[in-house]
């Protein structure tokens, strides 16, 4: 099986793409391709180090994050700082009881945010320092879980999280910020409904 993973914004002729080889008898190990798409040559750039693993790329496209899980349906975590080094775990569900997603990037590269279970009540999203691997949490609801996340008009920077919590809400993790500021204006304008930028204007 074949996804495309990440298509390259800055890079007209190759897109990565997520790749299952079906030719093993227990689950497989997915791999990241990098495919021409003129020519239709694909290059292997990673392998992740647990079965069954989706992948997270970072904002230059390099292949930082997979998770996955194997015959135990556990799942792992694990991270690289970039396509040179090698896999760290971050999380192991059999040891720590919850399931860590990576979500995106912050613009400086320096920040991952991670979707996290709690031990009890909704799931949190933290910010992961990228040099220490300390995570702090930065936005939790107050009875569910996050329904979708929250991108600038551009649609590449996350800047918070939608919830549904009786009525729609959204959390920033800068309520200061230009786009949470252009979002909090909407939320006022169109009161107690979910909004969302689809395209716009520069």
């Amino acid at each position: 099986s074949a996804f495309i993973l990440d298509v390259l914004p800055n890079d007209e002729r190759k897109v990565l793409i997520e790749f299952w080889p079906w030719t093993q008898k227990s689950i497989p190990y997915s791999e990241v391709h990098e495919l021409d798409v003129y020519t239709g040559k694909r290059n292997r750039i990673a392998t992740s180090p647990v079965q069954a693993a989706n992948f997270r790329t970072d904002h230059a496209g390099v292949v930082r994050f997979a998770t996955g899980s194997g015959v135990d349906n556990r799942s792992q975590t694990w991270y690289r700082a970039d396509a040179d080094s090698d896999w760290q775990l971050i999380n192991d569900q059999k040891q720590s009881n919850a399931n860590v997603y990576p979500l995106d990037f912050s613009a400086d590269g320096k920040t991952a945010w991670l979707r996290v279970e709690e031990a009890k009540g909704p799931d949190g999203i933290y910010a992961m320092d990228l040099d220490t691997l300390e995570r702090k949490l930065v936005l939790r609801g107050d009875f569910a879980d996050p329904h979708s996340l929250l991108y600038d008009p551009s649609g590449r920077q996350l800047v918070g999280a939608r919830y549904l919590e009786g009525l729609p809400a959204m959390r920033y993790f800068d309520r200061k910020s230009p786009d949470a500021i252009l979002y909090r204006i909407l939320e006022k304008s169109f009161p107690g409904q979910l909004v969302r930028i689809d395209s716009g204007t520069r």
